[in-house]
């Protein structure tokens, strides 16, 4: 009799793991929702004055959660208005930036902003704005020839992933 109780309490048990931990099983992880802000400024010191720096062109690239974007890029010599141009990134591209900022440490680099140097007179300066759900993370930085120092590798890759996007917009 007893062995027969240890035995159904024993069962029940079995039970209640399994309906417990086939929820689990089967839940896909859930992805994590990113909005991405890129910003690409040209930019130039003048021979007038003090050497001040002119933006003569500026990009914006704006991607949200589900992967559609925005791309603008104004002129300063143009008198046109930019007209924003709206595409989708195709999930193959959308994965692997996502990737790049979640799965490699870009959320964890401490607050840095890599300035131009003094002898700079003409560079691209660059601005990277990630969203998640848990955190926010901005970085500026210039081209590594405008640097007096090392651009850290993963923030260069991220920006240049995201200008192949711009590259390959339709």
């Amino acid at each position: 009799m007893v062995n027969k109780f240890v035995f159904v309490i024993a069962a029940i048990v079995i039970v209640m793991a399994v309906l417990i931990a086939i929820p689990n099983i089967s839940q896909q992880p859930a992805a994590k929702d990113i909005t991405i802000d890129y910003t690409r400024q040209h930019m130039r010191k003048t021979d007038a004055g003090k050497g001040l720096i002119v933006t003569s062109q500026v990009e914006t690239l704006s991607i949200d959660k589900d992967g559609s974007a925005t791309y603008t890029k104004t002129d300063s010599t143009q008198k046109n208005s930019a007209i924003p141009q709206q595409f989708s990134l195709n999930r193959d591209d959308f994965t692997k930036i996502k990737s790049l900022v979640l799965d490699t440490g870009f959320m964890d680099i401490p607050k840095t902003d890599y300035v131009p140097s003094q002898n700079a007179s003409q560079f691209v300066s660059y601005t990277l704005s990630i969203k998640t759900q848990e955190s926010q993370r901005t970085i500026n930085w210039v081209e590594p020839d405008a640097y007096n120092g090392t651009i850290p590798p993963l923030i260069t890759n991220i920006g240049t992933q995201l200008d192949g996007v711009i590259a390959s917009k339709p």
